[in-house]
């Protein structure tokens, strides 16, 4: 059993990956009249850290519904 096959360690993905995607979000939003280049970087990794987060959690509610099968 690998740790992607855990409920614990996807749901600590998720949740920390969504954590990324807001604080990325909001850094992106609050520095983009001053450094967008900053900005910029940060928005990027929101849309990723959003992207993964969205697998992450798309997988942990599939790990629930096979557990709950057995």
């Amino acid at each position: 059993m690998h740790w992607w096959d855990s409920t614990t360690a996807t749901y600590q993905v998720a949740q920390w990956l969504t954590y990324a995607a807001l604080a990325g979000g909001i850094t992106g939003l609050f520095s983009w009249s001053t450094m967008p280049n900053l900005a910029i970087a940060a928005i990027v990794i929101a849309f990723a850290s959003t992207a993964c987060g969205m697998f992450a959690w798309f997988r942990l509610a599939h790990l629930r519904e096979i557990s709950d099968r057995r």
